[in-house]
């Protein structure tokens, strides 16, 4: 068994948490600060981690944040073991861009960290 933990905080200078993340394909998003502690009874079962941080004080950065992960989950849902996080992750990009593209707003959320599992 393992835990795996999140914490995402607005900090100081703004009035709204524009950050969400994931953890397997439960996508926590929102305008309020979280924290969320996940136990896995398997040590072979996949993970999918993800942050998505919504630029702060550009337009719409929490829409971007919450589109991303929950393409993210979605996939990693549907996909299962076969979950391709390089696609997913340019689809769910597309999508950031087809939203903004329709609001006719900028939609930024920045940063990429991918860590592929190592034996």
């Amino acid at each position: 068994m393992f835990h795996v933990s999140a914490c995402t905080l607005r900090g100081t200078e703004r009035s709204r948490n524009e950050d969400s993340f994931l953890i397997d394909d439960d996508p926590i998003s929102g305008k309020e600060d979280h924290r969320v502690d996940k136990a896995h009874e398997s040590d072979t079962s996949p993970v999918l981690q993800a942050v998505a941080d919504g630029m702060g004080g550009h337009a719409s950065g929490e829409v971007a944040s919450r589109i991303a992960v929950e393409s993210l989950a979605a996939a990693f849902k549907s996909e299962g073991l076969s979950f391709d996080a390089r696609t997913s992750i340019l689809n769910a990009h597309t999508k950031i861009c087809e939203a903004a593209r329709i609001d006719g707003n900028p939609l930024r959320s920045d940063g990429l960290i991918f860590d592929e599992p190592f034996d």
